[in-house]
């Protein structure tokens, strides 16, 4: 079967999606001037790239008034640090509350609903919501918490992470509480960066995956080159605890698929990435 028909044809579940608006300034820190993906762009999507299930969840920095006055006014003024220092004095945090709502109002089989939790987590947060399997937590805006994690576990909770630099550079703690709460599924976002040791403990904690987001994007590529390791290793090394993830909007789907599609992998293999990987956590 040739790849273009396998591009066609072959079943999707996508482990890995963003809805909405990302705030200026939060698309330009990641070297994009906009990042937006409406619900009738992704239906587009999901119809001629044959998703059938979706992990739907917001931008990482959602755009709101607040963030604009707080952040905003100060984008032209000088570093990061500087606006590190702004976010802190106004005890500013991100709000996932409104497009939360948005996501979960939508009357869509192929979502999953995957609500976005801040490091300020709430258990009212997510109690708002009926039969969600998961939530999302962005580790560079804070740290991951003893208090979200024993919530995920008592009721055997996913949870994908984007994980920080700090456990980039030193992964112990996160791989420790993967072994310890083993009531979560923890899917690291992105190939965890391809980090050795997160990557060589997908054979060793069966509740360890990773999904492919973004991994076509320059950085990832250069970042795993860093590290003398490449993303066509780690899925093929692993196929069984990789999920496929678009990524939508930082990458697109087209791009995301034809990776995969060039590996020496067999159909068989392919589809668990693609499609069967996402029923052990998802389904």
């Amino acid at each position: 079967m040739s790849q273009i028909h396998l591009l066609i044809t072959m079943k999707i579940n996508d482990a890995h999606c963003h809805y909405g608006r990302e705030s200026f300034d939060g698309a330009v820190c990641r070297s994009k001037i906009w990042a937006n993906k409406t619900y009738d762009a992704l239906k587009r999507d999901w119809n001629e790239y044959n998703v059938e299930k979706s992990v739907l969840f917001p931008q990482p920095l959602p755009s709101s008034l607040k963030k604009y006055l707080i952040e905003g006014i100060f984008y032209p003024f000088g570093s990061s640090l500087l606006r590190d220092f702004w976010k802190k004095f106004f005890d500013y945090t991100v709000d996932y509350s409104k497009v939360n709502k948005e996501i979960s109002n939508l009357q869509d089989n192929r979502i999953e609903f995957v609500p976005f939790v801040s490091p300020k987590f709430k258990h009212s947060d997510l109690e708002n919501f009926e039969r969600i399997k998961g939530v999302k937590f962005y580790e560079p805006y804070g740290e991951l918490s003893e208090n979200l994690l024993e919530y995920l576990n008592e009721r055997e909770l996913n949870l994908i992470i984007h994980i920080s630099e700090k456990t980039d550079r030193n992964p112990e703690k996160f791989l420790e509480n993967v072994e310890k709460f083993d009531g979560i599924n923890f899917q690291v976002a992105h190939c965890a960066n391809g980090v050795p040791e997160i990557i060589e403990a997908l054979d060793e904690l069966p509740n360890l995956f990773v999904d492919t987001g973004a991994c076509t994007l320059r950085f990832y590529r250069a970042v795993f080159r860093s590290r003398n390791t490449s993303f066509e290793e780690i899925v093929s090394e692993n196929v069984e605890k990789v999920l496929f993830g678009s990524d939508e909007p930082w990458s697109e789907y087209k791009t995301q698929i034809e990776q995969i599609n060039r590996l020496e992998l067999s159909n068989s293999d392919k589809s668990r990435i693609f499609y069967r990987n996402y029923l052990a956590l998802w389904g």
